[in-house]
């Protein structure tokens, strides 16, 4: 091999076994043969001398196994330590499993963190089955941001509530506003008379009826509405809800008030493209909405 530089030979081949973690590095090792090629002397084209380097790299891998075995002899046919496979290959498990599942866990904390989504506007409606909705309201100017006073104050009075106060425990008072609807229906609530007359007798004969409650809100993050409904049904059993509610429609004037449970949550949070809510008591108990008369 005399168009191959002797000097690189020995340099090449004996050098100590802890530089071999230097050839692990990505273009690292090729960089090195590239400068070799450029600053010593060779009759070599560059294609031989990377042909040649991959060979004395060959050798240089083998020589340091074999000088492994040396200084760490193994019997043959021995079986590896516990020890040694939990060491090597767990650790090999850990780094792929962190590889794999890091950017996931990161693609799924950007939904979680960041800049707080606060609704801009946000629109209730409640109704019966397929009938008009009886309810409707808006929420534009009424959406109060929290200040640090008004979230201590949440914070102490859900206090007994555990599930209430591990909740509030992953926000600030930035990432919370109030959203206030008022009593009144923004528009009336105008049956045609055969709907009000199969509603009326659905309600009368005990067929099941659902009350769905829809809450859409539109956030500064999220580019589409968040919708959030919920459901309460008016089974053959709940005579006293459907009395109430015969007589509030077959009145012209009445103060009945008809009370539905577990229809509309205290606290919702929105992430992303969706809502979440699970009903948490009232301060006196409540979780509920009223229909007036």
């Amino acid at each position: 091999m005399p168009a191959y530089v002797a000097i690189c030979i020995p340099n090449k081949m004996w050098l100590p076994k802890t530089n071999f973690g230097y050839m692990e590095i990505p273009f690292l090792y090729i960089l090195r043969t590239m400068l070799d090629w450029v600053c010593i002397d060779t009759t070599l084209t560059v294609m031989e001398w990377i042909k040649m380097e991959d060979i004395f790299q060959s050798v240089f891998i083998v020589r340091c196994y074999r000088q492994m075995d040396t200084d760490f002899p193994v019997l043959r046919g021995e079986p590896k330590a516990l020890y040694s496979k939990l060491l090597i290959g767990g650790t090999i498990i850990l780094i792929l499993i962190a590889l794999i599942w890091s950017p996931l866990f990161l693609f799924a904390l950007v939904g979680t963190v960041g800049k707080p989504n606060i609704p801009q506007k946000a629109d209730i409606a409640v109704k019966i089955n397929h009938y008009e909705p009886i309810y409707v309201s808006q929420s534009n100017s009424d959406i109060l941001q929290f200040s640090n006073s008004d979230f201590q104050k949440l914070t102490n009075r859900i206090i007994l509530d555990n599930y209430a106060s591990d909740s509030m425990m992953l926000y600030d008072a930035v990432d919370v506003t109030a959203i206030k609807f008022y009593e009144n229906s923004i528009s009336l609530w105008n049956m045609p008379p055969p709907d009000k007359e199969r509603l009326l007798h659905d309600l009368s004969n005990g067929a099941k009826l659902d009350i769905h409650l829809t809450l859409t809100l539109k956030c500064n993050l999220t580019p589409e509405a968040v919708i959030y409904e919920t459901t309460y049904t008016l089974t053959e059993n709940k005579v006293h809800t459907r009395d109430k509610l015969i007589r509030l429609m077959t009145a012209n004037f009445s103060n009945e008030k008809v009370i539905v449970p577990n229809i509309l949550p205290k606290f919702i949070t929105v992430q992303r493209q969706q809502a979440n809510a699970k009903f948490i008591k009232d301060y006196d108990g409540r979780q509920h909405i009223r229909l007036d008369g």
